[in-house]
């Protein structure tokens, strides 16, 4: 079994859908990504009291809230907060927009690149995060855990130099919990968003993830060249690197 299809790396949780352990992955360079360290979700605003117990456990010590402040509002903070765990909120878009905001030539990949292209203070305060010891584990989450989840998570991803088909396959596994979390939520009555766009955009298919890789590279030259022009320093990269990657052999 791959680190990739492994069951440990999915938290079943109450008020999550989309709850994953990115411990595990192997990089090219014959390492692996710790286990409990980094995590990606949903929105974490419903979790429930055994959810709570579950990731207590674990010992979150950092939440990285990609939402906007109107997503924080309407949706609110998770309970995590009271337990302790500290709020950094880093909206990598400003709002959250309506139906005439997206052109229906507009490719999901290309939503991704305007991203970067808009957000790299936030970026850079996501690295700058994960490079600070006390503030692992820590959870990136947006309201779906898709979208900037899924950019966030590939730009760490590859800093690590996990491979692109992992990356890939990683984000890819979002678009099966996307119908699993519509159901969650509407069964309990919580919105999914307030913001309709093209139905495309609420899917998470390999090829945008791949497309997104390959224009990042022809942008920015590769994941250093990006980092480069945000000025992220390597004393930073090299921090990220130390505190979230492990022998693997030991994948711990």
């Amino acid at each position: 079994m791959s680190a990739l299809e492994s069951p440990n790396r999915e938290l079943t949780l109450e008020g999550s859908a989309n709850f994953r352990d990115l411990g595990g992955l192997e990089t090219r360079d014959g390492q692996v990504v710790r286990s409990a360290t980094l995590f990606r979700s949903d929105a974490l605003a419903y979790l429930t009291a055994a959810d709570l117990d579950l990731l207590g456990a674990i010992g979150i010590a950092s939440m990285i809230d990609l939402r906007t402040a109107d997503e924080l509002e309407r949706y609110g903070l998770s309970p995590l907060r009271e337990h302790g765990v500290r709020h950094i909120h880093l909206p990598l878009i400003e709002r959250t927009g309506d139906p005439a905001d997206f052109n229906r030539d507009l490719t999901l990949s290309d939503f991704y690149v305007r991203i970067l292209e808009h957000a790299g203070d936030r970026v850079r305060r996501i690295f700058e995060t994960l490079a600070e010891p006390s503030n692992l584990p820590s959870v990136v989450h947006c309201t779906g855990g898709k979208d900037r989840t899924g950019i966030a998570v590939a730009l760490v991803l590859r800093l690590l130099n996990v491979p692109d088909a992992m990356i890939v396959a990683d984000y890819a596994m979002t678009d099966r919990n996307m119908a699993r979390l519509v159901e969650s939520r509407r069964a309990a009555g919580q919105p999914i968003s307030h913001v309709n766009v093209p139905e495309h955009f609420m899917r998470a298919v390999p090829e945008t993830m791949e497309y997104f890789l390959v224009t990042l590279d022809n942008r920015w030259g590769s994941i250093h060249g990006y980092l480069d022009a945000i000025e992220i320093d390597v004393a930073v990269r090299d921090a990220v690197r130390s505190n979230l990657l492990a022998p693997a052999q030991a994948g711990t």
